[in-house]
């Protein structure tokens, strides 16, 4: 499925913004059922997928910093944001 944050900040950097200021995108759980507010939209339950899903995003975050400053508001849980320039 697509994440709808990543194509945001595609959409973002590619309009140009000086900065991006990003509340709540803090990666995935091993515990699937804390990842959405419906448990129905739980996409992965295997902590293999949760690693690939979390290095993914982590990926292209750090591809469009190189393009546009990225900030995060809120605390990390399962992402490494630090290693985000």
């Amino acid at each position: 499925r697509d994440n709808a944050v990543m194509m945001l900040i595609k959409l973002l950097a590619e309009l140009e913004v000086a900065e991006i200021r990003i509340a709540g995108l803090d990666g995935y759980s091993y515990n699937a059922y804390l990842n959405y507010a419906v448990k129905d939209m739980a996409l992965a339950n295997k902590n293999d997928i949760i690693d690939a899903i979390n290095a993914g995003m982590m990926e292209v975050l750090k591809e469009f910093s190189s393009f546009v400053k990225i900030s995060f508001i809120t605390k990390k849980k399962y992402l490494d944001f630090d290693v985000i320039g």
